[in-house]
């Protein structure tokens, strides 16, 4: 169950996954972690501080040992597995833990292509 206070939404159903990530065409950052993954349990605090510092951005977790269809249509194969979609669309996939500023960077580039910034605008992270 999902903390109220969280800055992220868990996600436990394909339907709503699909929806939120393919359909409603947005820009968001997904966790795709498991509980016995140490390095996801050490970015963890990292993406929620990244959610909590980017309310204009949807945050999503998928726990993968609830979620296997989840993982199998994202093509999840490693832990953790960062996607950052935009409008519908695959911008970018992160595998592994993330330091905040590196991850960051990431965010950061996202949100150039979300408000139409070109791709040197974009590599540099401004």
């Amino acid at each position: 169950m999902q903390d109220a206070a969280a800055p992220y939404e868990e996600i436990n159903d394909f339907d709503r996954f699909v929806q939120i990530v393919f359909e409603e065409k947005q820009t968001v950052i997904v966790d795709f972690w498991a509980d016995w993954c140490g390095p996801c349990k050490r970015f963890a605090p990292i993406f929620a501080a990244a959610a909590a510092a980017h309310p204009e951005l949807r945050f999503l977790k998928v726990d993968t040992e609830r979620n296997r269809d989840i993982m199998k249509a994202a093509g999840v194969r490693s832990l953790p597995t960062i996607g950052l979609y935009h409008e519908g669309e695959l911008f970018d996939v992160i595998i592994g833990a993330q330091t905040p500023a590196k991850f960051d960077k990431q965010i950061k580039r996202l949100k150039a292509k979300a408000e139409g910034k070109g791709l040197l605008s974009r590599l540099l992270g401004r």
